[in-house]
């Protein structure tokens, strides 16, 4: 039999991820940390359906803004989730990173004159154990928890950062845990370790422990007999190697019994809390990115800032992260590989290092809507059932865009328009009267205006408005022009 096993690499190894996605924070933001759970469980499952690969969630601050990016290394694999990411935030403005805000291109990209200090978050004890989740009551501004969301300190340490400095933190999503990844916890969630302890010390552990002690005792008696043999014999080496062996026996008895004589004490309700959903293998990265003159040390000291603001994840009888210094080459962000062995993290703990903030958070320097944006549905806003419409524009949000007509309809109403200065009260008539000069031509877009030619009359008293209209004129309706300029009295009416 003929077996085949095909191993899955991680990534393209070498190769740097600059496909980069901005999430910018909505406004009106009232997704809590279900929204962010259920996203991260997406992700997860994407980085290894077709087109997949890990993913990068980032947040990445430079003194003058704070963004939250979605890094992947394939245009098609950002395309698929950019659906994932607005499901979950809805009124976000997702676009990709406009390289001109940044000096240095990419956030994370390393410059010829520049240093990096990196750290990568291990956990502190086994993936069994859970670092500290949220619930969404812990979050909600509106029940009265404003300003509790742990990644407030953790744009908190990146606030305050010299020109020429960035700061990142990233969790990378690398691939979905095994299926059998809780079976060899199970035991650890069912089991109480103080009962398994108390059921040792019964009639049965007794019996065991005092047959051990009878043996230990018989084979120490003999050993001692053959040293004393040895003594009276006056073979001196016989008698230092008996007594060399009997302290490393009793010193590897001692940590046998350490090690496996004592079980490590542990919550069963929170083991059942890690298991309770599914994992994936993950990383998490910080940096500090400074130029080549900054001192060592005080880049050293922005790093601890940034990882002490992940002190909040810390559950005392559960888990934690301990930073651990990046050694070696320089490090390339950009590469989604684990730079260390990865830890295993549901997707509750997932979505508690990386969502937007609420609206009713006050966070500095974050990039926020300005509006609620709603796509209308294109059967509702498009031509109409004889072909007739009046684009007047289209609705564009998330990578989507819907063409807007006014119906043929609307056009014989009486219409006020009413809104601030340049906000596009001029377009908008410059738009109707286009549409209404197509009417009946053979010009492009005339069948759309409709099939009868129209009568218009523009009044303008500051003229503008009607010498923009007088460019649009189509070619077909040029002879049916009259411009009355009052003002000019020599020359009225053309």
């Amino acid at each position: 039999m003929l077996n085949v096993h095909i191993k899955r690499t991680i990534g393209r190894p070498g190769v740097p991820a600059q496909q980069l996605l901005e999430v910018v924070t909505p406004r009106t933001n009232a997704a809590l940390i279900s929204p962010a759970e259920h996203l991260c469980a997406s992700l997860t499952l994407q980085t290894r359906g077709p087109g997949g690969g890990p993913v990068a969630l980032e947040i990445v601050a430079d003194g003058e803004r704070s963004r939250f990016l979605v890094r992947t290394e394939s245009e098609l694999q950002q395309r698929q989730l950019r659906g994932q990411v607005g499901a979950a935030y809805p009124q976000a403005g997702l676009r990709p990173l406009e390289w001109a805000t940044l000096p240095s291109g990419d956030p994370v990209q390393i410059g010829p004159h520049e240093q990096i200090l990196g750290y990568t978050m291990a956990l502190r004890v086994g993936d069994h154990l859970p670092i500290r989740t949220f619930q969404d009551r812990d979050l909600d501004a509106d029940a009265g928890a404003a300003q509790t969301d742990p990644v407030l300190g953790v744009l908190g340490a990146m606030d305050g950062l010299p020109a020429g400095w960035r700061a990142v933190s990233q969790v990378l999503l690398i691939e979905p845990a095994p299926a059998n990844w809780a079976r060899g916890y199970q035991r650890l969630a069912l089991e109480h370790p103080i009962q398994a302890e108390r059921a040792g010390r019964g009639d049965a552990g007794a019996s065991l422990s005092g047959l051990v002690t009878i043996v230990v005792l018989a084979a120490a008696g003999a050993v001692g007999l053959n040293a004393w043999s040895a003594w009276q014999r006056g073979e001196w080496g016989t008698v230092a190697l008996t007594a060399v062996g009997l302290l490393s026996v009793a010193g590897l008895g001692l940590a046998a019994y350490v090690h496996f004589g004592r079980r490590e004490l542990h919550d069963p309700k929170l083991v059942q809390e890690k298991l309770r959903r599914e994992a994936c293998r993950t990383g998490l990265r910080l940096a500090v990115i400074a130029p080549g003159h900054a001192a060592p040390v005080t880049v050293q000291a922005r790093l601890d800032r940034l990882a002490a603001a992940y002190r909040p994840f810390a559950l005392a009888a559960g888990n934690s992260f301990i930073p651990r210094p990046v050694r070696g080459p320089t490090p390339d962000l950009r590469v989604l590989a684990p730079l260390a062995k990865p830890c295993l993290l549901n997707a509750r703990e997932l979505a508690g290092l990386w969502h937007v903030p609420q609206a009713a958070d006050d966070v500095p320097f974050i990039e926020r809507t300005a509006a609620r944006h709603r796509l209308p549905l294109p059967a509702t806003v498009g031509v109409g059932p004889s072909g007739e419409g009046c684009r007047i524009g289209s609705s564009e949000h998330q990578g989507h865009k819907v063409p807007v007509l006014l119906p043929p309809g609307l056009l014989r109403r009486h219409l006020l328009a009413i809104a601030k200065t340049r906000r596009g009260k001029s377009s908008l008539m410059l738009r109707l009267v286009h549409q209404l000069m197509l009417a009946g031509t053979t010009e492009p877009g005339g069948r759309e205006a409709g099939v009868d030619k129209r009568c218009l009359i523009l009044v303008d008293p500051h003229s503008d408005l009607a010498t923009a209209a007088l460019a649009l004129v189509p070619p077909e309706r040029r002879a049916d022009v009259v411009y009355l300029d009052i003002a000019n009295r020599s020359v009225p009416s053309v």
